[in-house]
């Protein structure tokens, strides 16, 4: 929006509800369709039997057949190692499971390949909320530069709101799984926390949180709760950021401890190319030699035998031109927003999650409860899984990511409740709420004028950097999420957030490098923006094709 002009209040109100429509439907998305069938194996719902081995093709591979071999996923013997340490009013759910007496773990994958596809339905309903007020979805049409040009009346406010309660109800509450609560998104993510809790430990990355802020909101959103002890009671209301008119916090953290956030100066941002496939002098550095440049500055001229990623390599100075790499998403937003914190399932009451600092399991050796199912992972013949007693607990790891998108879609139920409740008090006599947008022209001035725009994304981190000079633009540069995320080594050297979570000092372990599947379950917790299918190269130099297991073929 052009300096000096102010947005109608109602216009942000509809901008913020299309937004938060959408966080809503993409969380339900990674949650079930990108992140569950890592751990899920839907075999006892789709009868295949055609093996888990060999190429993936339309033939051997049909939709929802698991990827790797079964002993990587939820089974008996993982199911039954677990429950004694689950909450028993869980336990006591599960065991009503159809077939749990026979087939725990077999039960177990029934019910949650059910909330897969529970959840396509959810998304679809996410969409229909969406395009009430955008006009469509995914894409939108009612969002405009300066405003909103949605007309809304009683009609669009009911059903949205019938539609907002089914969301509601499939979210849940963070103690659901606690209560045997099944058939929600909390049961379901808690139940992943507590069948895996090794993640807690495993693709850790540097612990610094970054969050742009989006969502323009003056006031407090108050949070509610559908049973006492449950979502307002841990949090209570969501406070816009320190007065900036932001529904969501805009800032940096360097942990994932409780605290406040460090303020934002967006004239510090910067962006490496030593890792990317652009033109750089022989240091890594930009051709006239400087190793990091603001997006106004940016200069991308591609060079594609250069280097290994077609990302740059975004970075923060923190004091003296120490430029620091950051992780960005719903991990990042709700540890800068104060919603999570390295350390929050256990003070919900989950006794088996760790505290800040915790050192992680040995699961290599006798008296760990999962030691003999990871000995059975083929191929057998090793003494248990990995040995993650050296590494502390730090609140940035596989399952903090997954379990802090969870929390958020909790919140963003409540952001959508309140934005609703807005636009309603805003129908008129005519019978339509008022809307409308600023001037949407672009100025055409003789000199070289800047603008950018920040917001989040449902994966984080958003930015766009633009120059215009007698209306037409001289330069145009993005930061998006993955780039963030999913970035090279820098010019100093250091890998981004993703790359290192893959490295050992991050967790990181395979149990068989012909079925890696713990480097696919690192690299979706991030939910990047990527192909469906990512390539591993070994220490040996063998290329071995990683697909995302929920897609056919």
């Amino acid at each position: 929006m052009q300096a000096g002009k102010t947005l109608p209040a109602n216009a942000a109100r509809l901008r913020n509800i299309i937004h938060v429509s959408n966080h809503l439907m993409s969380h339900i998305l990674h949650f079930y369709h990108l992140v569950a069938l890592d751990y899920v194996n839907p075999r006892v719902v789709t009868g295949y039997t055609g093996g888990t081995t060999g190429t993936p093709t339309a033939l051997n591979r049909p939709f929802l057949a698991p990827r790797y071999d079964d002993a990587h996923y939820i089974n008996t013997a993982r199911v039954l190692a677990m429950a004694p340490l689950l909450p028993p009013a869980a336990v006591a759910k599960l065991s009503t499971l159809p077939g749990w007496a026979a087939d725990p773990g077999g039960a177990v994958n029934a019910y949650l390949t059910g909330q897969y596809l529970k959840a396509l339905d959810m998304r679809r309903i996410c969409h229909e909320m969406q395009a009430i007020f955008s006009g469509r979805a995914p894409m939108c049409n009612a969002w405009t530069p300066g405003g909103a040009t949605t007309s809304f009346t009683q009609a669009d406010i009911d059903s949205f709101q019938a539609k907002l309660d089914q969301v509601k109800a499939f979210v849940g509450e963070p103690l659901d799984f606690a209560t045997g609560k099944a058939g929600t998104m909390m049961f379901d993510t808690v139940a992943a926390a507590h069948l895996f809790p090794e993640y807690f430990w495993i693709g850790n990355s540097y612990s610094r949180f970054m969050a742009y802020g989006w969502g323009e909101e003056a006031g407090t959103i108050t949070l509610t709760e559908a049973y006492p002890g449950n979502f307002a009671t841990l949090f209570g209301t969501m406070p816009n950021s320190s007065g900036d008119n932001r529904a969501s916090a805009r800032g940096y953290k360097m942990s994932a401890l409780p605290g406040a956030p460090l303020a934002l100066d967006i004239t510090k941002l910067g962006e490496s190319i030593a890792g990317s496939r652009y033109m750089k002098d022989v240091g890594g550095n930009y051709p006239d030699h400087i190793g990091w440049k603001h997006p106004w500055l940016g200069k991308t001229y591609p060079v594609p035998t250069n280097e290994y990623s077609w990302l740059k390599s975004p970075g923060y100075d923190t004091g003296g031109g120490n430029y620091q790499r950051f992780e960005v998403g719903p991990l990042s937003r709700m540890v800068v927003a104060g919603a999570y914190w390295a350390g929050i399932l256990n003070a919900a009451g989950y006794g088996l999650t760790p505290l800040p600092g915790a050192l992680g399991p040995n699961l290599s050796a006798g008296g760990h409860p999962l030691q003999a199912v990871y000995a059975a992972i083929p191929p057998v013949g090793r003494t248990g899984g990995p040995n993650l007693s050296g590494v502390a607990y730090t609140g940035d790891s596989t399952l903090d990511r997954i379990a802090a998108r969870t929390v958020e879609t909790r919140l963003m139920v409540d952001m959508a409740q309140h934005f609703l409740t807005q636009l309603a008090g805003t129908i008129d006599g005519s019978g339509y709420g008022t809307t409308g947008v600023t001037d949407p022209k672009v100025p055409k001035v003789a000199g070289v004028y800047r603008g950018y725009g920040m917001t989040e994304a449902s994966r984080g981190a958003l930015s766009h950097w633009i120059a215009v000079q007698n209306g037409q633009t001289k330069l145009y540069q993005a930061i998006v999420p993955t780039t963030w995320n999913a970035s090279p080594r820098d010019v100093n050297g250091n890998p981004g957030p993703a790359e290192l979570s893959l490295q050992g000092s991050g967790g990181a372990w395979v149990a068989d490098s012909s079925q890696a599947i713990e480097l696919p379950r690192i690299t979706h917790s991030y939910d990047f923006c990527i192909a469906c299918a990512v390539h591993l190269i070994t220490p040996k130099g063998d290329v071995v094709k990683m697909d995302v297991p929920a897609l056919p073929g």
